[in-house]
């Protein structure tokens, strides 16, 4: 993934406060993290100590910190440390913390995932079971959304002669045996490696029964040993084998999978189809009958392009109506969704699912649909971002929205050319800037609005400016500029203000939701401060 979330390292204030001598949480928490920045090792082995005994006191507080308002960048630098014992505080506070459901997807974007994953080798063979456990906690996160690439390199090559820690445990697996529902394939080979290397060992033979049945995970087995895909089978049968399920002839069939099986039979081999699309010497085949009753709304694209619709005989002599479309790129869409409508899962990729996913809002295929919005989330980063906010909402794709937009505002430092916190569209009412020092409060509370106003400032990372303009063209001059350009004020240069594409739809909902995200965050801030007095 392209960038990182933007949660600036923060620098302690060292300013004394007379009316306020005790420190917040998160200047204690800002105060340990300059202590793991330091070049000298010690240092940064008191910073770690630190931050481990507050975080294990104040667990819970942390997490808010850490999935809120701070960045793990500075404690994921020190896995290089020369130090043994900075290291492995290291490892056993990111294996607390990947275990937290809020902190998953930051840490992964953050590339905690990719930096121990590639590493593993240098982390050292004491550190497996931490190390294994951090890769399994955030890889559940990633496989419920799309697989990954580097995982299933490692379980091809070390499949045949790689085991698990005797001390992993049921604890660490049990979350993967729902998956086994999962229709994709690479998700499916991640898990019946894992439950396999775990179902070795004879003294977990009764965890794993308990599990699998409470999960419904017998059933889905068996039907795993009956995968097309090789790797797929062979592993569910050793599975089914070392746990004394017998042959796979003992599964009773689903009438609902068999079903299925044979309306997708009917697409395969084109039996009794009445209406075929082609494009050049390429064409498919379909049943109108079945594909409407899947599709009502298909019946009004149809209408439009009846004047397109040609009526030939087919190598049987029987009459059969045919489209065709000009488009090849436009083919293979029409090819995928009619795929859908007979049950196979679409194949496709980055570009070709935001064409599908404007095509099954219309159609108001909602499955399809929600099929493609996990695939971009895959995909997103931070010059796409902005397109896949507006994919999302001109196809009301709600999830997708969510992401793009919680994505954006993680990441705003990257995508956005400027302070983001003193940005106002042109194209929206006049209000004031997103400083959150323009809105401190003559009253009891004032000190303790200065001291939320600086944390959110230490973690977003703002600056005293005034209000950006929303067009790209020329950055104001400030007075430095001025004086060093008396002569060529005309010259300003031109930057561009947004990365990517973006409209002023997506720019508008990306504003509003980080006023509220500021507001939010200062009073979370606020309440954690009062929490931890």
């Amino acid at each position: 993934m392209n960038g990182t979330i933007n949660h600036i390292d923060s620098s302690f204030i060292t300013s004394m406060r007379n009316e306020s001598p005790v420190l917040s949480f998160i200047e204690n928490v800002d105060r340990i993290l300059n202590l793991t920045k330091s070049q000298y090792p010690q240092l940064q082995h008191t910073g770690m100590f630190s931050l481990s005994e507050l975080t294990f006191q104040r667990f819970k507080y942390m997490v808010t910190v850490f999935a809120k308002f701070r960045s793990f960048t500075p404690i994921l630098s020190l896995l290089a440390s020369k130090e043994k014992k900075t290291r492995d505080i290291v490892i056993s506070l990111l294996w607390n913390f990947s275990a937290e459901e809020s902190l998953k997807i930051k840490m992964f974007d953050e590339g905690i995932f990719d930096y121990i994953f590639d590493n593993m080798d240098k982390l050292g063979e004491d550190q497996t079971l931490a190390i294994s456990a951090i890769i399994q906690n955030l890889s559940e996160y990633r496989f419920e959304r799309g697989h990954f690439q580097p995982i299933l390199d490692f379980i091809n090559e070390y499949h045949e002669d790689y085991q698990f820690p005797a001390t992993f445990n049921w604890v660490t697996l049990q979350p993967h045996v729902p998956l086994l529902e999962s229709k994709d394939v690479e998700v499916q080979s991640f898990v019946l490696y894992c439950i396999n290397s775990f179902s070795s060992g004879s003294r977990y033979d009764r965890s794993l029964w308990k599990g699998l049945m409470e999960n419904k995970g017998v059933l889905s087995l068996m039907n795993l040993t009956k995968s097309n895909n090789q790797f797929v089978s062979s592993l569910a049968m050793k599975i089914s084998k070392s746990l004394g399920l017998g042959e796979s002839s003992i599964l009773v069939e689903d009438p609902e999978v068999e079903m299925k099986e044979n309306i997708q039979n009917l697409y395969i081999q084109s039996l009794f189809t009445d209406f075929t699309i082609q494009c050049g010497s390429e064409s498919f085949k379909i049943h109108k009958s079945i594909c409407l009753a899947r599709c009502p709304k298909l019946k009004d694209i149809l209408k439009e392009q009846d004047k397109n619709i040609k009526i030939a005989n087919d190598s049987e002599g029987m009459a059969s109506e045919y489209l065709e479309v000009q488009d090849y790129a436009l083919f293979e869409i029409l090819r995928e969704i009619f795929r859908f409508l007979y049950g196979f899962n679409p194949v496709m990729n980055d570009n070709t699912a935001k064409v599908i996913i404007r095509y099954a809002s219309r159609l108001e295929l909602e499955e399809l649909k929600q099929y493609c919005e996990y695939y971009l989330w895959h995909y997103i980063d931070c010059d796409n971002a902005g397109e896949y906010l507006d994919i999302a909402i001109e196809s009301g794709a709600q999830q997708l929205k969510k992401v793009a937009s919680e994505f954006i505002i993680r990441n705003i430092g990257f995508i956005y050319n400027g302070n983001f916190a003193y940005y106002v569209p042109t194209n929206s009412p006049p209000t004031t800037s997103l400083n959150i020092n323009n809105n401190n409060n003559n009253n009891s509370n004032n000190n303790n609005n200065n001291n939320n106003n600086n944390d959110i400032n230490n973690g977003m990372n703002l600056e005293n400016c005034k209000i950006e303009s929303d067009e790209e063209g020329e950055d104001e001059p400030t007075s430095s500029n001025i004086n060093n350009n008396n002569n060529n004020s005309n010259n300003i240069k031109k930057q561009t203000k947004w990365r990517g594409h973006w409209n002023d739809t997506t720019k508008v909902h990306v504003y509003e939701n980080y006023r509220k995200f500021l507001e939010k965050q200062k009073k979370e801030i606020f309440q954690l401060n009062l929490e931890y007095q």
